[in-house]
């Protein structure tokens, strides 16, 4: 069973479409934003039956999809994110994410997305530039606040 697919896009409506004329199972559903910038646009799909779709909105980074999650129907937001590269941008959306989060505190939240950031300086593998311990210090504060 398909639970769902996430795709940034800079060729928005190409791809996107593209996509979901590649999904064929009829129970399919999605929400996307178009490419702000030069940052890619975003879309999630989802089965509707397992999730059922209540809202979605977004803000510059990020689409933001409520909704019903399985049998149970457990209150459910999932954030989608595309985190810009500037370490000013990154504490920025950290905290707007943040908020959602806190005012969502009776749903699941599951948050996704690329977030442009390393945990640690391993994890720049094959990368010529240093690590920015400033950006990994935001990064993990962000997964251990949320």
């Amino acid at each position: 069973m398909k639970l769902g697919k996430l795709s940034e896009s800079k060729r928005w409506t190409f791809v996107a479409f593209r996509m979901l004329e590649s999904v064929d199972d009829a129970t399919c559903r999605e929400a996307w934003k178009e490419a702000v910038g030069r940052s890619g646009g975003i879309i999630s799909i989802w089965n509707s039956e397992v999730f059922s779709h209540l809202s979605s909105w977004h803000m510059a980074e990020a689409l933001i999809v409520n909704g019903l999650w399985g049998i149970c129907r457990l209150p459910c937001c999932i954030i989608n994110i595309y985190v810009p590269c500037t370490l000013s941008e990154k504490i920025d959306l950290c905290d707007r994410v943040c908020t959602i989060v806190n005012q969502n505190q009776s749903a699941c939240i599951c948050i996704i997305g690329d977030f442009n950031s390393i945990r640690s300086s391993h994890e720049r593998d094959g990368r010529g530039m240093q690590a920015n311990l400033r950006d990994m210090q935001v990064f993990s504060d962000f997964i251990n606040t949320t």
